[in-house]
């Protein structure tokens, strides 16, 4: 139709350009709008790991406290460290064995 020399076809090929046109740019703005929910679905995602592994590490940092002043507590409730090895020996047969060994 756009060989035609007459001009009959004209109107209809501008028609028909203009209509690819539109199709072309919807489709454009169609892919644009689905780059753009999926990069925002990645970005919730991450902001959601952040937010748990954040809430991971203010756990174990609290557990780690805890444990170093119960470790801390027990330490100092011994009056020598004679003693403390002779507890940790009444609690494990390994470290009393291990103790001896390293007299």
């Amino acid at each position: 139709m756009s060989r035609d020399t007459s001009g009959a076809n004209a109107i209809e090929t501008r028609k028909l350009e203009e209509e690819i046109k539109k199709d072309r740019e919807s489709l454009l703005d169609e892919a644009i709008d689905n780059v753009i929910d999926e990069l925002s679905k990645l970005y919730e995602s991450q902001e959601k790991l952040r937010d748990e592994e954040m809430e991971l590490k203010e756990a174990l940092l609290d557990n780690t406290l805890y444990w170093n002043s119960q470790a801390e507590a027990l330490a100092g409730s011994f009056e020598s460290g004679e003693e403390y090895a002779q507890y940790l020996s009444s609690l494990s047969r390994e470290y009393a064995e291990m103790t001896l060994a390293m007299q």
